[in-house]
């Protein structure tokens, strides 16, 4: 459904499997970095607050 009449707009795209997946993949690997920085930075903010205890 395109209001304007204009059907050189491309509404929409075809992607391969492949290409599909390696979105995927990028996404995955961005997710796991941030992650394991949350991790870390909890890790490191948890030793702080046991050697305050101490």
């Amino acid at each position: 459904y395109n209001p304007e009449g204009d059907l050189s707009k491309d509404d929409f795209k075809v992607m391969s499997q492949v290409e599909a997946s390696d979105i995927m993949t990028q996404i995955t690997a961005a997710l796991t970095a941030f992650l394991s920085s949350v991790a870390a930075i909890a890790l490191i903010v948890g030793g702080i607050g046991i050697m305050n205890i101490m």
